[in-house]
């Protein structure tokens, strides 16, 4: 019997043990509305019999994973976004409306700050959509959740160009400083689009946190991609991936799960 912890996105579904040794898995799901049959497959080996979790995908790839548990008299719970974290550090979530913030970018944060405390945090998440998130820390144990930006991922981009402008759909380039022909051009266009926006949140952020050094944390499926690129376009960063699971993992100990239904 195992308690395990999910992470479903529009691309791929993560899940790890919440109490033991990280080991998490990944798997692509086999379309946009279908699991991929070998998380299934994981969950009855090992005898999954209670998820929590957070999800961004289309209702048929969740409703997939609680006709399964309910098959099995498991229990799913999926975690909402709240308007403040109270654990070993406190993070105020500053969000207009804090329960229409994305639960994948709000555990992304709360994973952030348990890696790295007592820092000012610029959170990417490359996934189907980047989103560039801007934590701020207040000194002693308390955080807020600044917002940030949403923007077509990686491959949204390219795949937006290569359909409205046929003429252009070349192969991929590289991006370089200087590019001096089309695949080059669309590739160093799309990376500084990608990684444009970071830049932009680490000066904004600087502007009212406590110091100057701040923290860059790159996640998601298209970060090792991004990676080299960001090397010579950010000041520093590091690479950091299942950072919602790990956020998920530190909800789960402030609370047993019968608290957590209510969420």
């Amino acid at each position: 019997m195992k308690r395990i912890v999910v992470d479903i996105g529009n691309t791929a579904l993560k899940w790890d043990y919440i109490s033991e040794v990280p080991h998490p898995r990944a798997f692509v799901h086999s379309s946009e509305t279908t699991l991929n049959p070998d998380v299934i497959r994981s969950w009855e080996e090992e005898d999954v019999t209670e998820i929590l979790g957070t999800y961004v995908c289309r209702p048929e790839l969740k409703d997939q994973i609680e006709s399964f548990m309910e098959g099995r008299g498991g229990k799913c719970t999926w975690l909402r976004t709240e308007a403040e974290f109270k654990g070993p550090f406190y993070l105020l979530n500053s969000y207009e409306y804090p329960e229409r913030l994305g639960a994948d970018r709000w555990y992304g944060a709360v994973g952030a700050i348990a890696l790295n405390p007592q820092k000012s945090i610029v959170l990417v998440q490359f996934g189907t959509a980047t989103t560039v998130d801007m934590i701020r820390y207040e000194g002693g144990k308390n955080y807020v959740f600044e917002g940030g930006m949403i923007l077509p991922g990686l491959n949204l981009m390219y795949t937006a160009l290569e359909r409205k402008i046929p003429a252009i759909a070349v192969p991929r380039g590289a991006a370089r400083d200087f590019p001096k022909n089309t695949s080059d051009a669309i590739n160093t266009g799309i990376v500084d689009a990608q990684l444009g926006p970071v830049y932009f949140a680490i000066q904004r952020l600087k502007k009212t946190a406590m110091s100057n050094d701040i923290e860059v944390i790159l996640t998601g499926g298209a970060a090792s991609i991004l990676e080299k690129s960001a090397l010579g376009r950010l000041p520093c960063f590091t690479l950091c991936h299942n950072i919602v699971l790990t956020g998920i993992k530190l909800r789960a100990e402030q609370a047993t799960c019968n608290n957590l239904k209510s969420m």
